[in-house]
């Protein structure tokens, strides 16, 4: 599959009147203000079918132009978009080379809406029942816990042994398979740090020894080593 990445902009209050007056077929001038109401958003195609995203005006309820010039976005791309809480976007399918669409309904053309929340990092995937889920830090975040401390439950503890254990121990033995399997993430992220770290710093060592041999560097310092 083909995968792009289209960037564009979304409207500040001071251009909702030009949208309200262009209509949804006309290109509407985007601009963007620092505030803690921006947040930049990524959608994911993952519907089988090209399609565009529209800007939908917040009184009029009209679209906006196409979020990515009318190209569209093709299965397998994702689209990134400056935008702003409570901004709301229509998804539309786009026809295929012979002109059709694949709805349920006699072939129709496909649309469906997603808002924009008060939560960083938002990514919103289109699947192929044209329904969209919604990622952010808070979800990733109750996720990964999720997985920290899988297996870790009262009844795994129970039935591991055999729900002999009074409650002040049950409670002891969650604790800590809760504690060592934190402990075993924040090692994994550690080395997965250090690694990285690692990486920069030996590149940067080669970036600087590459510098001092350059040809056409006319100031010269010995080389540390020649291989």
């Amino acid at each position: 599959t083909l995968s792009t990445t289209t960037t564009t902009t979304s409207t500040t209050t001071t251009t909702l009147a030009a949208a309200a007056a262009t209509g949804p077929k006309h290109r509407i001038r985007r601009t963007h203000s620092n505030n803690d109401q921006s947040r930049s958003i990524n959608i994911i195609n993952q519907s089988g079918v090209q399609v565009d995203i529209f800007w939908i005006h917040a009184q009029t309820r009209e679209l906006a132009h196409s979020n990515t010039e009318g190209v569209g976005i093709p299965f397998g791309g994702d689209s990134s978009i400056s935008s702003f809480v409570g901004h709301e976007f229509e998804v539309q399918e786009m026809p295929d080379r012979y002109g059709q669409c694949h709805g349920p309904t006699d072939g129709a053309c496909r649309t469906t809406h997603f808002r924009v929340s008060r939560n960083e990092d938002q990514t919103f995937t289109l699947w192929d029942n044209f329904e969209i889920t919604a990622e952010d830090h808070r979800t990733r975040a109750m996720e990964k816990a999720k997985e920290t401390v899988a297996g870790c439950s009262l009844e795994d503890t129970l039935h591991n042994n055999n729900n002999n254990l009074d409650p002040a121990e049950q409670i002891n033995r969650l604790s800590r398979c809760m504690d060592q399997r934190i402990q075993q993430t924040l090692a994994e992220t550690q080395e997965e740090i250090e690694f990285q770290a690692s990486v920069r710093v030996d590149m940067g060592h080669r970036l600087v020894h590459y510098a001092c041999r350059d040809a056409d560097n006319f100031t010269r310092t010995e080389p540390l080593h020649t291989r």
